[in-house]
């Protein structure tokens, strides 16, 4: 999926994309087709700045705030709201079939909070921008090279926080990665799926994994 969204954000040219939804990874791509990795490890490991990491951050607060081992937080109310009872959230996510993305939901949460000013709650989201900022760079330090603009594109959900998250983004991705270009996605992950399945000669070309026993499909019946 990584390299589909990355050649649909770039239309197919070089550069890095990083995607945050419930997780985050980055993937550059230079013009001889090197790429390199940042993040992706899952919630377990990694997946620094991403919804999941957000979300958990968030409701850690809460659990520290009804145990009194932290301060109090309009964060408590929004969890009763979503998940009911405190203290049933352990049963909660574990028993759900995807316990990240049950906890990157209260993502919103912390957003919703956040642009209505929650000082604790904005310092989170700025500290996930400046994480994204960090796995972004450290992909396209990995095989772009230093003294051209690295083309930048970002997609996935958590984008769409919009101006709270990219300002902060771009602040930390000017400090880390000077002089990069960011452009907005052209296209999404089917797009880029298009591209690949359609257009040769582009540097994506060793992540595919082409299968020789492929058989045709059966034509299909006149409708």
């Amino acid at each position: 999926d990584m390299t589909t969204s990355h050649a649909g954000a770039l239309a197919g040219s070089p550069g890095v994309v990083v995607a945050a939804g419930t997780g985050a990874v980055a993937l550059a791509v230079d013009h001889d087709g090197r790429s390199a990795v940042a993040d992706g490890w899952g919630s377990w490991l990694g997946d620094d700045g991403s919804g999941f990491a957000i979300g958990r951050r968030g409701l850690q607060a809460v659990l520290r705030a009804h145990d009194g081992r932290g301060a109090a937080t309009p964060l408590t109310e929004r969890a009763r709201q979503r998940y009911g009872d405190p203290t049933g959230l352990p049963r909660l996510v574990h028993s759900s079939d995807n316990p990240a993305r049950e906890i990157a939901a209260f993502a919103s949460d912390v957003l919703d909070l956040a642009v209505e000013g929650d000082a604790w709650c904005r310092q989170v989201w700025a500290q996930a921008a400046e994480a994204l900022a960090a796995t972004t760079a450290a992909a396209a330090r990995s095989v772009l090279p230093p003294a051209q603009p690295a083309l930048v594109a970002t997609t996935g959900g958590l984008f769409g926080a919009g101006e709270l998250l990219t300002r902060a983004y771009d602040e930390a991705l000017e400090r880390l990665l000077p002089g990069h270009d960011r452009r907005p996605a052209v296209g999404d992950s089917c797009d880029g799926a298009r591209l690949l399945a359609t257009r040769s000669g582009l540097p994506h070309a060793a992540l595919l994994v082409v299968s020789s026993d492929a058989t045709p499909a059966p034509p299909r019946s006149p409708q």
